[in-house]
């Protein structure tokens, strides 16, 4: 299974060195975020991932916010260049092309 074999890594990428973003109503578990993680990676469910969990995975991976105009935030990484700009849809859902945005930074760059 894919978590097994990459799980120390994802331990290590996912200890939040960083502090917390302070958008985080509560702390994400470990498992949490493995399993949002997944849950982009893996492509199959890309219109039912909730905003607030794509957007604690965006500063969970390390991007800053840089921005907001209205309902569009703007987020960069400083270690790898990469922008993206994420909006909810009305029911509270990412919208599935910007999940598959961040998907491909995330493989692009090995996230």
């Amino acid at each position: 299974m894919l978590l097994m074999k990459f799980y120390p890594i994802l331990r290590a990428l996912f200890s939040c060195a960083s502090p917390c973003p302070p958008v985080l109503a509560f702390p994400l578990t470990l498992e949490l975020r493995i399993r949002i993680y997944n849950a982009v990676v893996s492509g199959r469910s890309d219109s039912n991932i909730r905003f607030a969990d794509l957007k604690n995975l965006i500063y969970t991976l390390g991007f800053v916010f840089k921005g907001q105009s209205g309902s569009h935030a703007g987020y960069y990484h400083p270690g790898i260049h990469a922008r993206i700009s994420i909006q909810p849809t009305k029911d509270g859902k990412a919208k599935p092309y910007q999940v598959k945005q961040l998907r491909d930074i995330i493989k692009f760059h090995g996230l």
